[in-house]
């Protein structure tokens, strides 16, 4: 059996071209026949003009509404320049104001935190470092902790040897870093603030203008004595 045929009835290649020449000079004179005609559009129903018309005419009364008192005749809505620039100022005053406000509002807050969590916290922990360090033993005493650094110090050591001039500048920093470690309380005090600590922001800061008053007095009184006589300046 041979092969099937492409359409329902077996054709040459010949008789192929004929139909669809025959098609096509039809579809040119009676329009196309392959192809079933569109179906009409259904009508649109009577009711929607008048419902898209009236629609219109609310949003029309609506702008018109809206647009009135703009368009009324000897109503004038423009601020003159000057109270335009007045209503400009007094709304970056409340501006200002409300920016200030904010600002006040999260720094007493922010010192509240402060006073109730962070400054006791660290008093804590600095009145416990005190503590430990009343304490601490000598593992060195302290002229042999200053023999050591001299020997070691880069400056004894010729630095074309780079190598062993590193690792003398090295030894040197380490010492410094462990002196308190090595050297005990006794020959060594370590000086202990743990009492003079602020303890509110209010404290904090009212040290904080005596201290820059302070510099500020001292400085003024360097250029006094500058000014007085620059010869021994």
């Amino acid at each position: 059996m041979g092969r099937p045929p492409i359409n329902q009835r077996a054709m040459s290649g010949a008789e192929r071209t004929r139909l669809y020449r025959q098609r096509r000079q039809a579809a040119q004179r009676d329009g196309p026949v392959t192809k079933p005609k569109a179906a009409a559009a259904e009508p649109r129903r009577a009711t929607e003009p008048t419902e898209v018309a009236a629609l219109k005419a609310e949003v029309a009364r609506l702008k018109a509404e809206i647009e009135a008192p703009r368009a009324a005749p000897g109503i004038d809505l423009t601020l003159p320049k000057s109270a335009q620039a007045k209503l400009d100022v007094a709304r970056r005053r409340l501006e200002g104001e409300f920016e200030w406000r904010v600002e006040q509002r999260a720094q007493e807050t922010s010192a509240e935190r402060l006073d109730q969590m962070g400054l006791p916290h660290w008093r804590k922990r600095v009145h416990e470092a005190d503590e430990v360090l009343k304490v601490r033993k000598s593992i060195l005493p302290l002229k042999l902790f200053h023999a050591l650094l001299h020997a070691v110090h880069p400056d004894r050591h010729d630095p074309k040897h780079e190598e062993h001039y590193r690792l003398m500048r090295w030894a040197t920093e380490e010492l410094l870093k462990r002196k308190l470690v090595l050297v005990g309380e006794k020959e060594m005090p370590t000086e202990r603030r743990a009492t003079d600590m602020p303890r509110t922001v209010a404290e904090w800061e009212a040290r904080r203008a005596r201290a820059t008053a302070e510099r500020k007095r001292k400085y003024a009184a360097s250029r006094a004595r500058k000014a007085a006589d620059p010869a021994k300046c």
